[in-house]
């Protein structure tokens, strides 16, 4: 979305918050820790950005100072964001981690208020309990009436990515203060968008690869582009499918003649990482190799797993290690703070 004015207040983000029944945030200021909002830094850095970044320059965008009033001088915002309230958060696995500061009597007592143990990066779970069959008939017989697609109500200005527009400097400008290195812009040497990606991550300072949603849009810009460049390659190399209306495969799944598109249209996923396509393909790969005449007759096969915490050779990389310091609560806590705020360095160290 593009909103010609700014700051955009609490109550009108697009955001919803979704917590267990019972949490209270005044006794959990750290989870919240992202939603403190300094009215003078924001008006700051507008003012800044009033004067060099080229989308402000170019009034695309309008800074309304009295929205900026509304904004507290220095306190969270939490209380004024649309929340959902559940119970039914399931426990997916035990918590099973490195020593508690309650449990050390050595740790620093700061320790925990100042470092909680907790976690701001993820890895999308593209897996799916059900077959792919079950997901086409899913979507085939998901009601009795037409398939209808409305565009859902919005506020501000869709973006058309596909039409070369700047969305880099403009959803991130604390990044591109100065408006410049937009992957649309003209360039000597061209890119593609996982080689300028990467390039910034990898950019000495680090502040694109401790952003913390830079790397989650760079990652969903990829991986919708692949999908889409698959979904045209499927088109293009079944063109019956390409004529299939919702009936038509309605009728085919009744039939039981919906497992042979089904899996036709899963196939075209395997370049999607992390999908499950792309696990199969890998298992078949996995399976091929361990097959193959030149492997020889295996023995044993090995898998093994990466205690991101307790890794030394990658965590000398991170910034604030030391290699003399014991292994105890309060190490565990820079190793954790290091891999939170640099998963760019442990990601590259697991690849490379």
């Amino acid at each position: 979305m593009f909103y010609a004015k700014v700051p955009l207040l609490p109550e009108h983000c697009d955001i919803i918050i979704m917590r267990r029944t019972g949490v209270d945030m005044e006794t959990n200021d750290m989870i919240y820790q992202d939603f403190r909002v300094r009215r003078a830094v924001i008006q700051q850095w507008l003012e800044y950005l009033e004067t060099i970044h080229p989308t402000f320059l170019a009034r695309a965008v309008t800074v309304d100072y009295n929205l900026l009033e509304q904004l507290p001088e220095d306190s969270s915002v939490y209380a004024r964001l649309r929340t959902i309230e559940t119970q039914d958060i399931e426990e997916l696995a035990e918590p099973v981690g490195p020593p508690e500061t309650g449990n050390d009597p050595n740790a620093n007592a700061e320790d925990a208020q100042q470092t909680p143990l907790f976690s701001r990066g993820f890895v999308p779970n593209l897996q799916t309990p059900h077959t792919e069959l079950e997901q086409l008939h899913a979507a085939a017989f998901h009601n009795d009436q037409p398939i209808i697609l409305t565009m859902p109500i919005i506020r501000g200005t869709p973006i058309n990515e596909y039409e070369q527009q700047a969305i880099a400097i403009n959803a991130f400008p604390s990044l591109f203060p100065t408006g410049q290195a937009d992957f649309t812009a003209t360039c000597d040497i061209e890119v593609s968008m996982e080689e300028w990606a990467a390039h910034l991550i990898r950019l000495k300072g680090g502040r694109f690869a401790q952003h913390p949603r830079f790397r989650c849009w760079a990652l969903n810009t990829v991986m919708r582009k692949t999908a889409k460049k698959a979904s045209n390659w499927y088109l293009n190399t079944h063109k019956d499918d390409k004529q299939l209306t919702v009936e038509d495969i309605r009728e085919m799944i009744d039939s039981d003649d919906g497992i042979g598109l089904a899996q036709r249209v899963s196939h075209a996923g395997e370049r999607l990482p992390g999908s499950k396509p792309f696990w199969q393909k890998a298992q078949h790969d996995l399976i091929a190799q361990i097959r193959s005449p030149e492997c020889g007759s295996p023995h044993v096969f090995v898998t093994a797993s990466s205690t991101d915490v307790q890794w030394p050779d990658m965590h000398c990389h991170m910034p604030d290690h030391d290699p003399t310091a014991p292994e105890d609560a309060h190490s565990y806590r820079i190793c954790m703070t290091n891999l939170n705020n640099n998963p760019a360095i442990a990601s590259y160290y697991f690849q490379k």
